[in-house]
């Protein structure tokens, strides 16, 4: 088997970067999240949602990121900038 190059592993890390997200906000709406009817301490739950929001945030962050390599292991210019048929004449 050969050596898997860095944008095979950064493509794989995103891919599982937004699974994760996907299934965290998928949890989140279909599933009652259960909590303690009384707060240990004013805010304690509010402060529970931010954390989780921000975890969230870091994913999407780590993906973009990973995205970012696989830009700069290529020719520097995100796939979003270059012209459609440019890339087109690329993928040929």
């Amino acid at each position: 088997m050969h050596p898997k190059t860095i944008t095979q592993i950064c493509d794989s890390l995103r891919e599982q970067c937004g699974n994760m997200v996907t299934a965290i906000r998928r949890d989140l709406q279909c599933h009652h999240v259960e909590l303690d009817n009384k707060e240990a301490f004013p805010g304690q739950h509010s402060e529970m949602f931010s954390n989780m929001d921000l975890a969230l945030r870091h994913l999407e962050d780590a993906r973009m990121r990973l995205g970012k390599v696989i830009q700069y292991a290529g020719d520097g210019v995100s796939k979003f900038d270059k012209p459609a048929a440019q890339e087109s004449a690329q993928s040929a």
